[in-house]
């Protein structure tokens, strides 16, 4: 996710996009294309898309929370 991927997801999610908002979270979960791994931006991003009624982010929070407490360090 490079450039104005990016900068169009941000603008989205800054509009209350719930589909935007969830794939920020994936890029985030995951890292790479322009953005660092990072979990607590990933939740951040998954909960901002839950509440703007985007469903697929209940899952994508689920998974999140079982790899917090299942992966040892």
């Amino acid at each position: 996710m490079k450039g104005r991927s990016l900068t169009l997801l941000k603008k989205l999610t800054a509009e209350h996009v719930g589909a935007a908002a969830y794939d920020l979270g994936i890029a985030y979960l995951y890292g790479g294309h322009g953005v660092h791994a990072n979990r607590a931006l990933a939740a951040r991003y998954f909960a901002h898309a839950l509440a703007w009624h985007y469903p697929p982010a209940a899952a994508a929070l689920q998974h999140l929370d079982w790899r917090n407490t299942h992966e040892t360090s």
